[in-house]
């Protein structure tokens, strides 16, 4: 076989062959009377399983080592540590594809049911329309717009973990946590843009409050970094809560529930 039909036999090209000559991957054949080199099939199965190998995420070093018949204790050790890499990166890939299936599927659902189409679980989403539905005045319905939106931004930008958004619809959706949710959202609506200078009492009325809520149920520790209190969900507090005032009061919570009260950034 000359050149180009071991390449087209291998499905690649005489460009790549020749790049395995260089890299001394592929042995050059000798070149026949008419100074064409003459490739066997013993050529062509070696280039094959370089191309099986390199195609399989192989580095071409691992290639020369797997290819070579006396492997060195070294270049066994660096092909092992090479596989268990690309089966690392293998089982990052399925895990991020299996995460993409679940959320398209539930798209899907919601498509199917001509739904809104959101990052949140449904039974959250069920849970803020009854609220809303129930919600006595406009600054009630503003503060719980403002908190879904929250958790949307969170649900898709951050790696909030799962309990989190669990725990919400569980509290929207039980009656006796619902009663407290709505009581302490009105509390932090009266928050909005007040000093914190002339606020200090209601700021911190409104953080017991909150902390002692959250203090039995929520999964504070896996939202809520001890070394890193300024960000929710990897999102700064500022960009989550922009009223001073309500800043001051997640703040003061997060005080109050950190067993480091000195790691709480105020």
């Amino acid at each position: 076989m000359r050149t180009s039909e071991l390449a087209r036999a291998a499905g690649t090209t005489p460009r790549a062959v020749r790049h395995y000559h260089r890299l001394g991957l592929l042995a050059e054949p000798a070149r026949s009377a008419n100074g064409y080199r003459d490739y066997s099939l013993k050529d062509l199965a070696r280039l094959m399983r370089i191309r099986w190998l390199a195609e399989n995420g192989l580095p071409l070093g691992s290639v020369a080592t797997v290819l070579t018949e006396k492997q060195s204790t070294t270049g066994a050790d660096d092909l092992r540590d090479d596989l268990h890499a690309l089966i690392s990166s293998c089982e990052r890939e399925i895990a991020v594809l299996e995460l993409k299936r679940q959320r398209l599927t539930r798209l899907l659902d919601s498509a199917v049911q001509s739904e809104e189409l959101t990052a949140l679980p449904a039974d959250l989403v069920a849970a803020f329309d009854a609220m809303r539905s129930e919600a006595r005045c406009e600054a009630e319905i503003r503060t719980l717009d403002r908190e879904r939106d929250l958790l949307e931004v969170l649900a898709i930008s951050s790696e909030l973990p799962d309990q989190v958004f669990t725990w919400f619809a569980q509290m929207l959706s039980a009656a006796d946590t619902r009663v407290a949710y709505r009581r302490l959202i009105k509390a932090w609506g009266k928050l909005e843009g007040q000093r914190v200078v002339d606020a200090g009492e209601q700021i911190d009325l409104a953080a017991s409050e909150l902390a002692g809520h959250l203090r039995t149920s929520f999964p504070f520790e896996t939202a809520f970094s001890a070394a890193d209190y300024d960000t929710i969900g990897g999102l700064r507090l500022d960009e989550c809560v922009p009223d001073v005032a309500q800043r001051q009061a997640v703040l003061r919570t997060l005080e109050i529930l950190s067993p480091h009260p000195e790691s709480v950034i105020s």
